[in-house]
């Protein structure tokens, strides 16, 4: 109810401005649903009628002149293979796991070899994961991603999500619950997680946390 102290007119501020259209600031994994809210929100107004401006790419203040910064669009990779071709599926995927998509392939592994090798809990001592430098930002500190407080941060931790995926061989939604971030299976293999840097000048490029 209003009036609302200081720190929660901070927070209202800072809430609303994730739902700012290429703001990217991201928390708590709110500003993905917030985008498919705005979405779904903008289909379902204009399939009840509601108009809507019809200049957002080339207007004044549309996009392009906004976010492009005055740079030469280009129509035919908007609009050219239009209802063919799928470009957002052909640079991302969709996420097999409720977390991080830096988690995918970790879990990967440890569900793979869960299964090639009958693999039981019991049975392992350590899990040793290298990579990039992003998968270090998903893992330190080590304490702390070990037994995360709230189930976003667990969704950013390496170890705890790796810790669910070999105490049950999958990852639910349900282990980010509050339950789920006290399970004991769960947190005795979080405490087996180890997080390295590869430093090969092999390894490809970090991709990006999301």
């Amino acid at each position: 109810a209003l009036p609302i102290s200081v720190e929660q007119a901070m927070n209202a501020v800072g809430l609303g401005y994730q739902q700012v259209a290429g703001a990217s600031q991201r928390h708590l994994g709110m500003h993905a649903g917030w985008c498919s809210q705005g979405a779904m929100l903008a289909a379902l107004l204009a399939s009840e009628g509601v108009p809507g401006p019809k200049d957002i790419l080339n207007g004044k203040n549309g996009m392009f002149k906004v976010y492009l910064q005055g740079e030469r669009p280009d129509p035919l990779r908007l609009a050219g293979e239009l209802g063919t071709r799928w470009r957002t599926l052909e640079l991302h995927g969709f996420k097999a796991w409720p977390a991080c998509g830096a988690n995918r392939r970790p879990i990967t592994a440890i569900i793979e070899l869960r299964r090639e090798h009958d693999l039981q809990p019991d049975d392992v001592e350590a899990i040793n994961v290298t990579g990039g430098e992003h998968l270090l930002r998903l893992s330190e500190p080590l304490d702390f991603k070990r037994r995360p407080p709230h189930g976003a941060q667990a969704k950013f931790s390496l170890p705890f999500t790796c810790g669910v995926a070999m105490a049950y061989g999958d990852v639910r939604l349900h282990n980010y619950l509050p339950e789920g971030l006290k399970d004991p299976k769960t947190l005795a293999m979080a405490d087996r997680v180890w997080v390295a840097q590869d430093l090969s000048p092999t390894r490809a490029a970090d991709t990006e946390i999301g």
